[in-house]
């Protein structure tokens, strides 16, 4: 029996499955730009290409015991997705509960003078504000922006709420760069924001 059409089965379903799972994994990522557009896409890219070689090699064995059945080797194909699929969505549930409810919470009432965000596309340090001390912030992860201090002859900074610390940084002129601004999650009703991480900007 000519066993291409199962193969070519295979490797379609597990290219479709490789994209739902690279959408999963960068399904926080907002609409900030192309640095975030080319992480949802090369993701989506990866997963498929990988999965759609996978597939076949998995499940080209167990197709020898099904000869002669296409629906037994549809049911292959669905559980080899099934298998991929759900632990990606499980992972986002999970990270959508981390990210969002948890870090809303301990932001708590939302503050006026935190009122546009922004995420960063790398990791970089921050400063405690009033302090010396630093704090990572995440690739990806969230910061609502404050006052721009940009008059200063130590050096320009931003005042930030980032949600991994939930607490006040200092974020210094030489990181903007790596911070993509995202103007439709901002505090809504406020006038005059910043589009961009050009902040000190006349």
């Amino acid at each position: 029996m000519n066993r291409l059409p199962e193969l070519i089965l295979l490797a379609v379903t597990g290219l479709i499955s490789g994209v739902v799972v690279g959408a999963f994994n960068t399904g926080l990522v907002p609409l900030c730009g192309d640095p975030c557009s080319m992480q949802r896409l090369g993701s989506s890219v990866s997963w498929g290409l990988a999965l759609s070689l996978v597939f076949p090699v998995i499940g080209g064995p167990a197709l020898r015991k099904f000869q002669g059945s296409r629906i037994r080797a549809l049911a292959v194909a669905a559980f080899l997705s099934f298998l991929t699929v759900l632990p990606a969505a499980a992972v986002y549930g999970y990270d959508l509960h981390r990210q969002y409810w948890q870090s809303t919470a301990r932001l708590g009432v939302p503050n006026l003078d935190f009122s546009e965000m922004a995420i960063a596309t790398r990791p970089i340090e921050a400063t405690l504000y009033g302090g010396t001390s630093s704090v990572r912030v995440k690739a990806w992860e969230r910061c609502a922006l404050g006052y721009a201090n940009c008059g200063i002859p130590q050096g320009l900074t931003v005042e930030a709420i980032c949600f991994g610390s939930g607490t006040t940084v200092l974020i210094k002129e030489k990181d903007w760069p790596a911070f993509q601004r995202i103007p439709e999650e901002d505090l809504q009703g406020i006038q005059n924001t910043r589009r961009d991480m050009r902040l000190c900007a006349q």
